[in-house]
């Protein structure tokens, strides 16, 4: 479900891989770039997972015995 989710329009995972690999390619730090990437793209998931699982329970609740 998260994949085919509006994230992969605002921010994709090939502009976060692209910025980390202009870091590389200019400061030659590829472990610092990419764990970077990969912890700023697990905060977005986790927050839009979150956000979805509350506003799911909050307009279902109707639903709840």
């Amino acid at each position: 479900m998260l994949h085919a989710s509006a994230i992969a329009s605002v921010v994709t995972l090939m502009d976060l891989t692209g910025a980390a690999r202009f870091v590389y390619a200019r400061y030659y730090a590829p472990f610092e770039a990419f764990l970077f990437v990969a912890a700023i793209y697990l905060c977005l998931t986790f927050a839009i997972l979150f956000f979805f699982r509350y506003l799911e329970k909050k307009l279902l609740a109707h639903l709840n015995p």
